[in-house]
């Protein structure tokens, strides 16, 4: 129950760790893009060639090598989230310093609410652009992600009306590596 299929000559037999809420995995060898699922864990489609379209996204780490989009992401927004922790710090800190500057220098209760108002409105400035470049992040790796499904598409409608294109069998004999070896 469960295991790998072999397709292009490379069996993949140690699971290590398999997340599924997303849509599909893709592995990218030398040969081209394959798609690699577990039949015990995801709901799949079989065609020639190695091709599986899948309902979710299996994660599976093979000699110490995890090909996740899942993790990236979260990876990405751990970074940001620290970024933007220690912009507000700084802010924080430089805002209080000015003010007291000004507290202490300047007695012009005008002066110094006017520039409060300047650094509240830079804050809002910084926190929005962080925002902005945060979302335009997600969204690349997103469209990156639909591309690449896409693709597989393309490519599992092609493997299906053609009937020219090598089978499993030929195609695992001939570029079979060592690198199958666990």
């Amino acid at each position: 129950m469960g295991g790998y299929q072999n397709y292009t000559g490379v069996q993949y037999l140690k699971t290590i760790r398999v997340l599924c809420n997303l849509q599909t995995v893709f592995i990218f060898f030398k040969s081209g893009i394959s798609v690699y699922v577990r039949r015990s864990t995801c709901a799949c489609v079989f065609y020639e060639h190695g091709v599986y379209m899948c309902m979710h996204l299996c994660v599976f780490r093979h000699k110490n090598q995890t090909h996740s989009m899942t993790i990236f992401l979260r990876f990405l927004v751990t970074i940001i989230i620290v970024i933007i922790i220690i912009i507000i710090i700084i802010i924080i800190l430089t805002t209080t310093i000015v003010i007291v500057i000004f507290v202490v220098v300047v007695h012009n209760i005008i002066i110094i609410i006017i520039i409060i108002i300047i650094i509240i409105i830079i804050v809002i400035i910084i926190i929005v652009t962080i925002i902005i470049i945060i979302v335009i992040v997600i969204m690349s790796v997103v469209i990156i992600a639909f591309i690449i499904l896409i693709t597989v598409v393309v490519a599992v409608v092609v493997f299906l009306f053609n009937p020219t294109l090598p089978t499993t069998t030929s195609s695992s004999s001939s570029s079979s590596s060592p690198s199958s070896s666990t």
